[in-house]
């Protein structure tokens, strides 16, 4: 891609899904009107190919410039290994919130990538108007987001994780755990729609046995409609009594999974 793109500033929509991109240039951070952004990076053919390519795919600085972005998407081949960071986004010392106004957020083959945001403290309304996320292939995966970060994410309405083998929670937590969600981070997810989960084959439990503790019952992710936890070999558990009716759901390979709520919801079929 040639870095005069970057004179195009008033650019709103950059798509270059299915494409073979061989790296981003850094002047995509002047596109700061940009909303949204689909990249696709593709794996050289051979040893000679690969000399030829740029030692990494883009800054993550970049994604950071860009306050009106609405849309990311980021894929790439799984033989190509440039992707040299553990996180996507840095925000040591920032002081403005980083991807405000983000909706949607889709990750396919970060082969490095360990979780989104490192563990310092984002300032208020970062990742704010999150509805989206989808985390697709990402082998070293140990978790999503810190624990710190929940109280931004109230707006979530969609968390689609498939084939992130190490996963063993989905917030870092204060304590080692090998499930998806703590009872106390609920009340964060109270838009939640849909939860798909599939062959993360650490995690052992959706909601923590302890029970559920709120003022209104009701706040417990009562917008849930759609439940996918598909070949979790360790799963054990779904969550107790506490948690509200689901519409729709798909549960398949999960052999260890005894749970009174797992008979409840097949009699809702």
């Amino acid at each position: 891609m040639p870095g005069h793109i970057g004179a195009l500033k008033s650019m709103e929509v950059l798509d270059f899904s299915g494409t073979e991109l061989h790296n981003l240039p850094p002047e995509i951070g002047k596109l700061t009107h940009r909303k949204h952004l689909h990249l696709s990076f593709y794996a050289a053919d051979d040893v000679r190919e690969a000399s030829y390519l740029p030692d990494g795919l883009f800054s993550t600085d970049i994604i950071a410039k860009l306050p009106d972005l609405q849309a990311l998407s980021i894929g790439v081949h799984p033989k190509d290994k440039r992707w040299s960071r553990d996180v996507l986004v840095e925000n040591e010392g920032r002081s403005e919130p980083v991807m405000p106004a983000l909706e949607h957020l889709g990750i396919h083959y970060l082969w490095r990538l360990e979780n989104i945001c490192r563990k310092y403290s984002l300032p208020s309304g970062s990742f704010g108007a999150l509805k989206s996320l989808t985390i697709d292939t990402c082998p070293k995966l140990k978790f999503l987001f810190d624990y710190s970060i929940l109280r931004n994410i109230s707006t979530l309405e969609t968390l689609i994780v498939k084939d992130c083998v190490p996963l063993k929670e989905m917030v870092k937590y204060r304590r080692k755990r090998e499930l998806i969600f703590p009872q106390s981070m609920l009340h964060c997810l109270s838009k939640l729609e849909e939860l798909a989960v599939e062959d993360c084959k650490t995690l052992k439990e959706i909601i923590e046995e302890r029970e559920v503790i709120v003022e209104d019952h009701g706040s417990a992710l009562c917008s849930l409609k759609e439940l996918k936890p598909r070949h979790l070999t360790e799963l054990v558990r779904l969550w107790n009594s506490s948690i509200p009716y689901v519409e729709k759901h798909d549960i398949d390979g999960c052999p260890k999974l005894k749970d009174g709520k797992f008979e409840e919801l097949s009699y809702q079929m």
